[in-house]
């Protein structure tokens, strides 16, 4: 079953002074993406996958990745690190990598963000977690060859899925749409005594 876990961990130093706190997807300990992870201003939704560039991004298709430049790419691995990949009351997602859909080894994990790809090759962005290789968090882009032979090598591969994140009615919406009804029947009220 899959449970949402609200990280609010803004102030207790587990993720960066000013960072967004987004909300894990963790199922069965396992995380398995988040919600509402802010890259440069804008929220997106993310599912970690197994497989390979072709299997999950309709065969490599540039105009299937949600980022489209290295800086986009990079910036969306930054905030994995910085708010997904993290250790929390949810799980030691950092400490302890495997406990990442896809990632199987204890000692790191990489989550490949690809925004450009060619005939033979597909840049990426990719976010390290390994605290306990203690890898820096801007760990540079890198290339991976999509060619069949290396497609299929590379299937278990652990690929982030971005999509953008539904943007939230602001809380105090309802209530002005309520009050807005309540004038509006209010005057319909005043309408219907003047007439009479």
């Amino acid at each position: 079953m899959i449970r949402n876990v609200a990280i609010a961990l803004i102030a207790s130093g587990f993720i960066g002074g000013g960072a967004h706190a987004a909300t894990l997807k963790v199922e069965d300990g396992q995380l398995i993406g988040a919600s509402g992870v802010e890259v440069d201003g804008t929220l997106y939704d993310v599912t970690f996958q197994d497989g390979s560039c072709n299997s999950l991004f309709d065969e490599c298709n540039p105009a299937s990745f949600a980022f489209n430049d290295q800086l986009g790419a990079l910036a969306a691995a930054s905030a994995l690190l910085d708010q997904v990949l993290i250790d929390s009351f949810a799980g030691p997602f950092d400490l302890v990598p495997s406990r990442t859909r896809g990632c199987s080894t204890t000692t790191f994990c990489e989550v490949y963000t690809p925004y450009s790809a060619t005939a033979s090759n597909v840049e990426l962005g990719i976010a390290v977690n390994a605290e306990a290789l203690a890898f820096p968090s801007d760990f540079p882009y890198s290339f991976f060859n999509t060619s069949p032979a290396f497609d299929t090598f590379n299937t278990e591969a652990t690929y982030a899925n971005w999509t953008l994140a539904p943007i939230p009615l602001p809380a105090g919406l309802p209530l002005l749409l309520t009050g807005l009804a309540g004038f509006a029947g209010l005057r319909l009220r005043q309408k219907r005594k003047a007439q009479v």
